[in-house]
């Protein structure tokens, strides 16, 4: 097999693991550097880096400072419990890395920095976890629900959906306080079309 040459538009590479790689044509004097992709390896070219503040204007601040401090996606924000806000970032593992602290300092200076983590060439089932879910904000009509399929839901998915349902009669906070029983009635009690 012939030895794999570097893409033009990459600007760093790598040696195999040995010293120099022999191609398939040349004899014993001659060695030339064979150049790894990341493929070759199993590597993703990416990674992802998180900062996680208390507070809105913190996480705004890090999202800011790190966009504009290395070559990096905002894949975006996601808001938690005690207004705790992570920001996540990706792109390769030194801009991510240079986001990352940017946007640490800039948190750090205006608000409450809680942590940073930046995880280099992340498994790709962890993309479903870390991309943003755009159907967390769609509004849901109460027409589209069906019993069988609410009956099957963790009372984490049910709180979810119900903050998404269109004139759901349990409001606010009384949502993360309901059980699985109380929310399924209020399913119910949904007028249906």
């Amino acid at each position: 097999m012939p030895a794999r040459r570097r893409p033009s538009a990459w600007a760093s590479w790598s040696r195999s693991t040995s010293s120099h790689a022999r191609t398939r044509n040349s004899n014993s004097s001659s060695r030339r550097e064979r150049w790894v992709t990341a493929a070759d390896r199993g590597w993703s070219l990416e990674a992802l880096g998180l900062v996680e503040t208390r507070g809105l204007v913190g996480a705004l601040e890090a999202a800011d400072a790190g966009v504009k401090a290395a070559d990096v996606r905002l894949l975006g924000t996601e808001r938690a419990d005690a207004g705790l806000v992570t920001v996540k970032f990706l792109g390769d593992v030194a801009a991510v890395k240079a986001a990352v602290d940017a946007g640490a300092a800039a948190a750090g200076r205006v608000g409450q920095l809680v942590a940073v983590h930046v995880i280099p060439r992340p498994h790709e089932e962890i993309g479903v976890v870390a991309e943003d879910d755009d159907a967390s904000d769609t509004r849901i009509s109460h027409d589209r629900l069906d019993d069988a399929h609410l009956a099957q839901l963790r009372v984490v998915e049910l709180r979810s959906l119900a903050r998404r349902v269109d004139d759901f009669p349990i409001k606010g906070r009384d949502v993360a306080r309901a059980g699985r029983d109380e929310l399924l009635a209020a399913f119910r009690a949904l007028p249906r079309a």
